[in-house]
């Protein structure tokens, strides 16, 4: 496998005939984007320990129509192992490499001689009746077994309101999938009764602790409950929405297409109401930078001493209708 990171640590024990080899961010150059191919124009590129013979490999970076990409980066190595060099004896003097000059986009596919293991796709609808969370549900930063169960109420996923939030380097009350689609919708029905001040369950957008949306339901200053959408941005919260609700289970949602993430709450009779838009450029890695991408799901949390918990019955997530 070729090392085609641009965090990848160079072994620099031996001298190296790859002229980036002593440094993790060697930047190279390619083809100019155009309205007709709207391509990488900067590549992250480092040598090829695999290869056998000095050359390189590289990652496009996609800039042009869609400059900021909520679902992470999908890294493609550039056809330049092997017996094929970008420019053929090309030694490291003189300008830095252009990656498939005058075409701006990869035009060679290189087929594996592996035998195909497509991994069966998650069902879209989660009614959480299974002793253990499927492999496409995560936590953040560790198991956090004490965040979640799926015995204390079965067929329901439910989590405590641990005193964690999404703002903190912690592992919150949180169960996340990721975005795999740029127009999707998500929705699930909780039920939960905000008690004390602080308690809060809903759904959340996470990129970092500093880029996540919130859908939020918790108690209001007059003693009712309502359900509250508020935007992180670089560290700032800000309440996008708020729509007061009657106790009982309610449905929240959110859908997205291209940028916007458009966020609803649906309760009987009234029906889905949207509180608003977000703007979703913020949660690209372009933006608040990383590369994992974007994870929604259930969250909650509460004040410290709490022993509340938020039920969901079902989590629904797919690729958005046309």
């Amino acid at each position: 496998m070729c090392c085609c990171s641009p965090k990848a640590a160079p072994n620099t024990s031996t001298p190296s005939p790859w002229p980036a080899a002593g440094r993790s961010k060697g930047r190279t150059r390619t083809t100019r984007a155009t309205p007709s191919s709207p391509t990488a124009t900067w590549a992250w590129a480092t040598r090829c320990p695999a290869s056998g013979t000095p050359t390189w490999c590289g990652r496009p970076a996609a800039t042009g129509t869609r400059c900021c990409w909520p679902p992470g980066c999908t890294a493609a190595a550039t056809p330049t192992w092997g017996a094929r060099r970008i420019w053929p004896g090309w030694n490291g003097s003189g300008p830095w490499p252009v990656f498939n000059p005058g075409e701006g986009r990869l035009t060679e596919h290189t087929d594996v001689a592996l035998p195909a293991h497509p991994w069966p796709p998650a069902d879209p609808v989660d009614h959480f009746d299974a002793g253990t969370l499927g492999s496409h549900w995560n936590l953040l930063r560790g198991p956090a077994t004490e965040a979640y169960s799926l015995a204390e109420r079965p067929g329901h996923l439910r989590l405590r309101l641990l005193p964690r939030t999404l703002s903190e380097q912690s592992s919150p009350a949180f169960v996340g999938r990721r975005q795999q689609h740029i127009d999707f919708a998500a929705e699930a029905e909780l039920d939960f009764a905000p008690g004390a001040p602080g308690e809060a369950a809903g759904l959340a957008v996470l990129q970092s602790p500093g880029h996540h949306v919130t859908l939020l339901l918790t108690a209001a200053e007059d003693g009712g409950t309502v359900v509250r959408l508020t935007e992180r941005k670089a560290g700032s919260d800000t309440v996008r929405g708020e729509l007061p609700v009657r106790p009982g289970p309610l449905r929240l949602g959110v859908r997205a297409r291209g940028q916007d993430y458009t966020f609803s709450c649906s309760q009987s009779p009234e029906g889905s109401r949207d509180l608003g838009t977000v703007d979703g450029r913020f949660l690209s890695s372009q933006v608040a930078g990383g590369f994992t991408g974007v994870c929604l799901g259930p969250y909650a949390t509460g004040p410290a001493g709490g022993t509340g918990h938020a039920d969901y019955d079902w989590f629904r997530y797919g690729p958005a209708a046309n």
